[in-house]
């Protein structure tokens, strides 16, 4: 499950096994984020799942959050929820791929890859940092000037599932290659 800050593209992942973990991760978030800006969450946009509906939908009345459905089967409405998490998903593949790990670990990989994301630099904020542009403060954000993790997705489409690699060889920055 991921949670985009629309304006300043802060990316928050959580990995559920099952669609009826939603609220309980939401909830979490929900604390977490009113907690770490000191600002009230003000509105999510949801697709239309099942997910979203009863129990999420009281939890978001009883809170003050807004909550806006996108169309059934339109998901270029939500594009850059779609964009992030086609990005991430590349990144989970290219990491699994380079380390050599068993897809069991994708968890943890979409923990460094949501991280990576979060402390890229983007040029819309001046060269800072997403993390740096919610939190309004200045961090030391190590510059990946020089360090390129190159790495094949070597496997066929559709091979290993959602997680599998793929092929084409791509160029991640900030991570040291061995």
């Amino acid at each position: 499950m991921t949670f985009i800050h629309d304006h300043k593209r802060k990316l928050w992942a959580s990995p559920l096994k099952t669609k009826d973990q939603v609220l309980s991760v939401f909830k979490e978030f929900h604390m977490r984020v009113e907690r770490e800006t000191g600002r009230k969450l003000k509105a999510i946009r949801a697709d239309n799942g099942g997910e979203y509906r009863g129990q999420f939908e009281e939890y978001c009345q009883s809170k003050g959050i807004w909550l806006e459905y996108i169309v059934p089967k339109m998901p270029e409405l939500n594009g850059l929820a779609e964009r992030m998490n086609r990005t991430i998903m590349m990144r989970v593949r290219s990491m699994l791929a380079h380390a050599k790990l068993s897809k069991t670990f994708w968890a943890e990989v979409l923990t460094t890859a949501t991280y990576m994301i979060n402390r890229s630099c983007l040029a819309p904020f001046g060269r800072r940092c997403t993390t740096e542009s919610v939190d309004r403060q200045r961090r030391l954000v190590p510059t990946s000037e020089g360090v390129r993790l190159s790495c094949l997705r070597a496997c066929c489409k559709g091979e290993m599932g959602k997680v599998g690699p793929e092929d084409s060889p791509m160029h991640i920055p900030g991570i040291r290659s061995r």
